[in-house]
């Protein structure tokens, strides 16, 4: 945690100035900037599961257009 205390004499802007000055510094801005768009990589077991249910419901779609039961147009 970053504590910046007000000096004798000091402004407003310009403590705020300091502070910025030791946030950058620190990188924590920059550590959450780039965790603001991390994305956790799937597991192996949800990356299956999905492949297999767009296999079964795509040749689920397969069969009903050859029955004549789905058309192109639904």
């Amino acid at each position: 945690m970053i504590e910046v205390k007000k000096k004798k004499g000091e402004s407003d802007e310009r403590l705020i100035r300091r502070l910025r000055k030791r946030i950058l510094r620190s990188k924590i801005l920059l550590r959450a900037k780039k965790g603001r768009f991390f994305h956790k990589k799937p597991n192996k077991r949800s990356v299956k599961e999905d492949k297999l249910y767009c296999l079964k419901t795509k040749s689920l779609m397969d069969h009903l257009k050859k029955i004549g039961k789905l058309t192109d147009e639904n």
